[in-house]
């Protein structure tokens, strides 16, 4: 039978989504601000210019989430580096979920683009929050010291 959590856990499960949220939003403002500064200031084209916004907001997110929402005091460089791939991974998969998504929203149900966009921005980014909680982020417990004849 599963447990339920405490309220002290659904507190702080609560309060890691909402650091998730706040990552998630500065990570987005950054993609929009980069965009538009280079777009419409510097003259940069619409692929240059999100390719710009998305690297920097790439950062800020897994800086974010590294730093903040998912924060191991503990974690050595090479858990941050295996935090990072697979950050990627997940990142890649809310790519594909948004595409996915937005193709069937607008192909399959016939709905505008605006729409298409509110159903990416409420169904993919609690996925993704799972995927970097669950995994991407996850705490790797201690490896165990092998003593000889231990099976």
């Amino acid at each position: 039978m599963t447990r339920l959590p405490s309220r002290a856990e659904a507190l702080a499960n609560l309060l890691q989504a909402g650091r998730f949220a706040i990552v998630g939003l500065a990570a987005t403002a950054t993609h929009v601000a980069i965009f538009f500064l280079l777009v419409s200031e510097r003259g940069w084209g619409v692929w240059s210019g999100n390719v710009a916004g998305f690297t920097l907001a790439f950062a800020v997110s897994f800086a974010g989430h590294n730093r903040w929402t998912f924060r191991d005091p503990s974690a050595t460089r090479r858990d941050v580096r295996r935090r990072f791939a697979r950050f990627v991974l997940v990142a890649l998969v809310g790519l594909g979920l948004n595409i996915a998504v937005s193709h069937a929203a607008i192909h399959g149900f016939g709905l505008s683009a605006g729409a298409a966009a509110i159903l990416m921005a409420t169904l993919v980014p609690g996925l993704l929050f799972l995927l970097n909680r669950q995994w991407a982020f996850r705490a790797e417990a201690p490896a165990r010291e092998f003593r000889g004849g231990e099976r």
